[in-house]
C-alpha cells in the first residue's frame, strides 16, 4: 500500500492515528507514505520513532513494529518515504 500525503501536512500527522487503528486490524500493515518527514507544525517522524514506538513497546506491541526512513522530505517539495509495518495485536499489557 503507498499513500501520498501531500505537502500540506507531514508524514507523522497520518502516522499516528493510522498504527492506533492498524494494531486493531485484522491483518498486519505494510504502507509506504510519501511527503514532508520534516514540518514545524505536525510531529516528525524522527519524533514517533524516538518517543511513540518505544511507548507502543511498553504497551506490549514490540514485535513486527517497524519504520524505515528511506528518504528525508522537506516543504515545500516533500519528497520523502516511509515504510510502516505494523502487526495486528491480539492484547495489550495491562
Amino acid at each position: 500500500l503507498v499513500h501520498d500525503c501531500g505537502t500540506t501536512r507531514g508524514i507523522g500527522y497520518f502516522l499516528e492515528p493510522l498504527v492506533c487503528l492498524a494494531i486493531f486490524g485484522k491483518k498486519p500493515l505494510h504502507i509506504t507514505l510519501k511527503g514532508v518527514t520534516n514540518d514545524p507544525i505536525d510531529p516528525c517522524v524522527d519524533t514517533f520513532r524516538t518517543v511513540t514506538l518505544p511507548l507502543l513497546r511498553l504497551a506490549g506491541i514490540d514485535e513486527g513494529i517497524q519504520l524505515t526512513i528511506a528518504k528525508r522530505g522537506a516543504p515545500p517539495l516533500g519528497g520523502g518515504e516511509v515504510h510502516v509495518v505494523v502487526p495486528v495485536v491480539k492484547q495489550l499489557k495491562p
